[in-house]
């Protein structure tokens, strides 16, 4: 809906390890540690590796494919706009958060203290 302020640095989940995953029936909860976290209302894409076909999920699902990515490190990250946000892990997986709504929030990212809505 808003698109990543322009002051977002991306690269604060550089490092950090993707603890669990949650699904509810409006939300995927991604954890990477008690100050970062990732709630996902809007779609989702995840890629296995990088000749795999990506996977886009949207709450609710009755199970998710991010479950693999858990115990990933992530070593990169890649803004391709303001309205997506990728992911790389040290497995060579992929997870892109992805803004695609015009009147709902597609996800909100809690980042030490400061919750951005997306």
């Amino acid at each position: 809906m808003y698109g990543l302020p322009a002051d977002f640095d991306p690269d604060v989940f550089v490092g950090r390890r993707l603890e669990y995953v949650t699904y509810g029936e409006n939300v995927i909860g991604l954890n990477f540690g008690d100050d970062l976290t990732v709630s996902v209302y809007g779609p989702v894409r995840y890629q296995e590796s990088a000749g795999a076909p990506a996977t886009t999920e949207r709450p609710s699902v009755a199970q998710t494919r991010l479950v693999a990515a858990v115990g990933q490190l992530v070593e990169a990250t890649d803004l391709r706009s303001p309205k997506e946000l990728i992911l790389r892990l040290e497995n060579g997986a992929t997870v892109t958060l992805l803004d695609d709504s015009n009147e709902f929030e597609s996800f909100l990212l809690e980042v030490a203290g400061r919750t951005i809505a997306v």
